[in-house]
């Protein structure tokens, strides 16, 4: 490679470094004060008792090896369609519904919506299952 080579090289360089700095210049650096992002919440953390229902996270129940053994035997007394692992997860989320304090009527609408892709359920399913979900592992 000549010296001209080198040189026009050395030029490119030196006008991309130029051409960044002139970017980092003209960005502003971002606020830290105008909306805080999780975990941001000024110099502490928020108390429990500062933090919405949304905020908080709850568990729910995760049924033990007898108590999916129950549930799966309850939710196939129900609709033998329902007799399978995917429901397992199904009902947990339903416990967690419950756990979060939502309704009772919503919650069997949900767990209605949410169990009627496997068999056909309706409203009085759905209640017979939220009580196989309760009685198995899900304390209400």
């Amino acid at each position: 490679m000549g010296f001209a080579a080198l040189a026009g090289v050395g030029v490119v360089g030196d006008r991309i470094s130029a051409a960044n700095d002139a970017v980092k210049g003209s960005t502003p650096a971002p606020s830290r004060t105008a909306h805080p992002g999780p975990g941001e919440r000024g110099d502490r953390p928020p108390s429990a008792l500062s933090r919405t229902a949304a905020d908080r996270p709850v568990v729910s129940p995760s049924p033990g090896p007898g108590e999916t053994r129950a549930l799966l035997a309850g939710l196939g007394e129900i609709d033998p369609a329902l007799d399978h692992q995917r429901s397992i997860s199904r009902a947990r989320e339903s416990c967690r519904d419950l756990a979060d304090g939502m309704g009772r009527r919503e919650v069997a609408d949900r767990t209605r919506r949410r169990f009627g892709g496997t068999a056909g359920i309706g409203p009085r399913q759905a209640g017979l299952i939220l009580a196989v979900i309760e009685d198995t592992f899900c304390p209400s």
